[in-house]
């Protein structure tokens, strides 16, 4: 089933944990739309089936996406690492820019694990990891009682 994809991207380059959201469409050009945190309300819908308790989402223009490894490398330019970046390049040579066959999550797992490993080494290797000044103090408290969490997958979800 060829569809949208939905990841999170910092400038072009991979990422889990920052950046904006990117949907591209089936052949992967146009984007569709990219998005931060914020504006999730007023790009996904959430919605329950009477046959499930899973919450599902699609896009406010009804369309469907997939997450995961497979959606994150077609979102993403490069890795951002030498050697996820020189199996990105091969792993597009053999399956193309923008991917919708469902064997390539494997290679597209393997990828994305080799640019953990060697962002891990990368920020286990500075010294200010081991810093003391790790902390910044909270001096107020916020009384909001929504937000969204993107994380990961990435996995939207509003919360209320």
């Amino acid at each position: 089933m060829d569809s949208a994809f939905m990841g999170a991207t910092e400038n072009g380059r991979y990422s889990v944990c920052g950046g904006t959201t990117k949907v591209i469409d089936t052949d992967g050009s146009p984007p569709i739309t990219s998005f931060s945190g914020q504006e999730y309300v007023n790009r996904i819908e959430e919605y329950s089936e009477d046959w499930s308790y899973l919450k599902f989402s699609r896009l406010k223009d009804g369309r469907f996406y997939r997450v995961g490894p497979l959606a994150r490398l077609n979102i993403v330019d490069s890795m951002g690492t030498p050697a996820a970046d020189a199996a990105l390049e091969e792993y597009r040579k053999k399956f193309g820019r923008h991917v919708q066959t469902t064997l390539a999550y494997n290679q597209a797992r393997y990828i994305e694990f080799l640019a953990s490993c060697e962002r891990a080494v990368e920020i286990l290797s500075n010294p200010s990891i081991t810093s003391t000044d790790v902390r910044t103090p909270v001096d107020c408290v916020i009384n909001n009682r929504g937000g969204v969490g993107i994380i990961e997958a990435p996995a939207w979800h509003a919360h209320s």
